[in-house]
């Protein structure tokens, strides 16, 4: 009786061995993909941009830091100050009247570049941004009149610079919180609430709920 040979069937149990290994991986790959593209899906607080230091140094740059700050080579002018050339060219065109209030709003203030510009004119400025950390950075520049922030040169090289905001346009800036008392000249847009910010320095207003 002869017995029957097959090489198949001698190495049948490395192809299952090798099917099940490769069955295993593609399912491990599988959930990985899919944790990954539900976490892009549902993004936390933590994932906003714009309460990172890193777009903060980049709008600080972007508002105060002109063609010396922003182009590393000669270049022309006119695509800088790009806030304060806004914000000029309504001062340019507003004719003030009696009987309307002498008051500007900036919607999506970011950190102030042209929001401060108006408040050389009007004596109210309304300034309203949903980043918390902008929010500040105006508060701390209404207070101390300059920040630092640091601008990438290359990969992880930076150099530091200084953002200023002159006396005259520091000192109009004034509202009362609703919640502290405390005075600062912007606030923050978030869960449904938004604040009415003044900046008349004689006689700061009471502050006003916009979103109540």
């Amino acid at each position: 009786m002869k017995s029957l040979y097959c090489p198949w069937l001698q190495d049948h149990w490395k192809l299952t061995l090798c099917s099940a290994i490769m069955a295993g991986s593609g399912y491990a790959l599988y959930k990985t993909k899919w944790s990954q593209c539900k976490r892009m899906k549902t993004p936390t607080k933590m994932d906003n941009p714009y309460e990172s230091i890193k777009l903060l140094n980049e709008y600080l740059a972007f508002n105060y830091g002109g063609p010396s700050v922003n182009c590393m080579f000669d270049g022309p002018d006119d695509g800088f100050n790009f806030p304060q050339r806004t914000a000029e060219l309504c001062l340019e065109y507003y004719e003030p009247s009696e009987s309307v209030p002498n008051r500007a709003l900036d919607i999506g203030c970011a950190v102030g570049g042209a929001s401060f510009t108006l408040a050389s004119k009007f004596d109210d400025v309304i300034g309203i941004d949903y980043s918390h950390g902008f929010v500040k950075t105006c508060n701390a520049l209404k207070e101390t009149g300059s920040m630092e922030y640091d601008v990438i040169v290359e990969g992880e090289l930076t150099t530091k610079h200084t953002a200023t905001i002159p006396d005259h346009l520091r000192a109009r800036g004034a509202h009362s919180n609703k919640e502290t008392h405390a005075t600062s000249p912007w606030t923050s847009v978030h869960s449904g609430v938004c604040w009415l910010l003044t900046s008349s320095a004689d006689s700061p207003t009471q502050l006003t709920s916009l979103c109540d």
